[in-house]
């Protein structure tokens, strides 16, 4: 076995011992004393250093020497100590060469030098989180450091830099718990209002089932506080919300700016002067909303405030999902209301009608003639402003079951609800029903009393088989399929002359009949020429014989032809 080959594995074996030899000081000094110990062992040499930069959390800077005068370490303390030197690689070029090294490694070989060191050999100590410190090993010997001697060093500055960054870590641990030590009554402060505000955000959680209702929930988190907030819902428009006038508008325009104010943060007055803190809500990136109040806080009311925000996330995050939930139970509930037969389980039905807390008959129907832009919007806003009740989208309208209060009181709230959100609606109703099973007559005579209103040109009001004339009494009462065979008896020849050449007599009929038998009123309301409206009367006659416009024939037509055009705007 040759010299070096040997040498190397006596150098590993040192190595591994070392790192157990580390591991068992008890310091930091200890563990610099044993890495001076080590590299002396490893790299036999006349003089030994070790450089910490770094003692604890403060920075500061020790340096441990073998076999230099106390002048030379004093030159190299100052420095090495300097936050602006830094070592260089670990490997040095040997014997060094000052032209071309720095002047803080100038100073060093002039500082080894005055002790009579002619060879220097330096090892950063590399930390996971910076430069723990340096390994300086020097020798008076001429001959320099071999490659096995260098490659040591390297790895003992490794091991020695990991393990004395846990030595710095653990010593700076000792420092926090004295310094806790020494100041009892602040870590006792401490702690209890650690305790207190988990205690809080406790409170805040469990308040969050009971709590259905945004006001009960933002007056729940008030009270814990110990100040006003007001809770807003990002998913509900602000007219909807329990909110305090003046906070309406700034609380609109941080909806907009979204999580830019994660922190409690003063964003504007309202009308009173007072300046609004609001601190937005979200999960994931989302924005749900916020947490307004225009109380003066301290910063112990704005640390609350902070630790408020999960309770407030989750909250905002299950009303979220409740309200989708309920939109969907009530559109399959309203769907198996209105197809539901006489063999139906009514008692299944009840059951489920209670469980949106209409809790037993009678019921009233409303049904809502909206554009179809605004349908989802306006059946959430009934859903939220009429309770109980149970409102969906169904065969092209809005309908609403709610408590039998008198039908047409009832249709007026949902007209105002839907007007409040620009939503114009014409609006009809029916009922009391005393069953579940009685729901889909009352909608059907609703449906024909909403297209009475429509055919009438009162597309923004709301009414009952008593308020819709003697047309809303007969389809009522008759059901739209009596109706149609009704016209199509009366004046069926007319449409079908219409529906086969295209032309408008059933509309001309109306018109006339409308205008007190007026050619010259009707020409002027079609916007035609007089002798066209004559030409198109004599066809009538034709097909329904001239006494469709005389006498009590003229009634019963009128009233066929009015029945035609309402049957025409009745919803799908």
């Amino acid at each position: 076995m040759s010299a070096s080959v040997e040498k190397s594995e006596t150098i590993a074996r040192e190595l591994i011992e070392s790192v157990d030899v580390f591991a068992g000081a008890q310091d930091a000094g200890a563990l610099r004393a044993q890495i001076l110990h080590r590299a002396r062992v490893l790299v036999p040499s006349d003089a030994a250093l070790l450089v910490s930069r770094r003692d604890g959390a403060d920075g500061t800077s020790t340096v441990l020497a073998e076999g230099l005068h106390g002048r030379t370490v004093a030159r190299l303390e100052a420095v090495l100590a300097d936050p602006a030197f830094a070592p260089g690689l670990p490997s040095f070029a040997l014997p060094w060469d000052e032209a071309v090294r720095g002047d803080e490694d100038a100073e060093i070989t002039a500082a080894v030098a005055a002790d009579g060191m002619t060879s220097v050999l330096g090892a950063p100590l590399e930390g996971a989180d910076g430069r723990e410190g340096m390994l300086l090993l020097a020798r008076r010997s001429s001959s320099g450091f071999d490659r096995e001697e260098a490659d040591a060093l390297e790895m003992l500055a490794r091991c020695a830099a990991a393990l004395h960054r846990r030595a710095r870590i653990a010593q700076s641990e000792r420092e926090r718990l004295v310094a806790l030590e020494q100041s009892s009554a602040e870590a006792v402060a401490r702690l209890s209002g650690l305790r207190e505000l988990v205690a809080m955000e406790q409170d805040l959680l469990a308040a969050i089932l009971p709590s259905v209702r945004q006001d009960a929930f933002a007056e729940r988190v008030s009270r814990t506080l110990g100040f006003h907030v007001d809770v807003v819902d990002a998913g509900v428009p602000l007219w909807d919300q329990p909110l305090e006038a003046d906070l309406v508008e700034v609380v609109s325009r941080q909806l907009h700016v979204g999580q830019s104010t994660l922190e409690p943060t003063a964003v504007g007055t309202t009308v009173d002067g007072r300046a609004v803190v609001w601190m937005a809500v979200g999960v994931q990136g989302e924005l749900l909303g916020g947490v307004a109040t225009s109380e003066v806080l301290s910063e112990r009311d704005r640390q609350r405030l902070r630790h408020a925000r999960a309770a407030v996330s989750a909250y905002l995050a299950w009303m979220r999902s409740l309200r989708e939930l309920q939109f969907r139970e009530q559109v399959e509930l309203v769907e198996e209301l209105l197809s539901a037969d006489h063999g139906a389980d009514s008692s299944l039905l009840s059951a489920r009608l209670a469980d949106h807390g209409l809790t037993s008959p009678p019921f009233s129907v409303v049904v809502a003639a909206v554009d179809p832009a605004h349908r989802t919007e306006g059946v959430k806003a009934l859903s939220r402003a009429i309770r109980p009740s149970v409102s969906a989208v169904h065969g092209g309208s809005l309908c609403v079951i709610g408590r039998a209060e008198p039908s047409l009181a009832l249709a007026e709230r949902v007209r105002r609800v839907l007007a409040d959100h620009g939503i114009p609606a014409a609006v009809g109703c029916d009922g009391p029903s005393v069953s579940p099973l009685g729901i889909r007559a009352n909608y059907d005579v609703a449906r024909s009393i909403v297209g009475t209103l429509v055919a009438t040109g009162r597309t923004d009001q709301a009414g009952d088989r008593f308020t819709v004339g003697a047309l809303g009494l007969l389809i009522s009462h008759g059901g739209a399929e009596s109706s149609r065979i009704l016209v199509q008896r009366m004046i069926g020849a007319v449409l079908a002359h219409d529906a086969d050449r295209g032309t408008p007599l059933a509309s001309t009929a109306l018109v006339y009949l409308d205008a007190n038998q007026s050619v010259r009123a009707s020409a002027r309301e079609l916007r035609v020429h007089e002798n066209t409206v004559r030409q198109r009367l004599e066809r009538i006659d034709q097909l329904l014989t001239d006494a469709w416009r005389v006498g009590p024939r003229a009634l019963d037509h009128h009233v066929a032809f009015r029945l035609w055009s309402t049957l025409e705007h009745l919803p799908d």
